[in-house]
């Protein structure tokens, strides 16, 4: 990337080009991001620009229901279980991130069910001959 300034050019490599834009990544998520700053005050204010929101409890809820019912079993291919348990945790993570996005225990909890699924899904496509 390369940066113009009034007096100066510089080129920034590629890993400090990742880590600024995840420390940006990271304000804009959590609202740091100041859209103006208004002259003669003191304290800076954040424009609110938020819509409102959708709740997605319903659908998911249905979701939910649906991927419950799912089951692998003999004679079906080794994937269909591990793929299912997957459709199950995504699902579960996401109807936490929606009723609760602020329980980061239990959403970093879900997420290590996620990657338990994908890792096991993973594995049964390793073995594939």
């Amino acid at each position: 990337m390369t940066v113009f300034s009034a007096y100066t050019t510089f080129t920034l490599g590629g890993g400090i080009k990742k880590d600024l834009k995840e420390i940006y990544m990271r304000a804009k998520q959590n609202n740091r991001i100041i859209v103006r700053i208004e002259k003669g005050r003191k304290k800076y204010q954040k424009t609110s620009t938020d819509k409102p929101r959708k709740d997605w409890k319903p659908e998911l809820d249905e979701i939910a229901a649906k991927v419950k019912k799912l089951r692998g079993s003999a004679g079906q291919p080794a994937i269909h279980t591990p793929a299912f348990s997957l459709a199950k945790a995504g699902v579960e993570f996401a109807r936490l991130a929606v009723s609760d996005p602020g329980d980061l225990d239990g959403l970093y909890d879900a997420v290590k069910k996620v990657k338990r699924a994908l890792r096991k899904a993973t594995t049964v496509l390793d073995r594939q001959e």
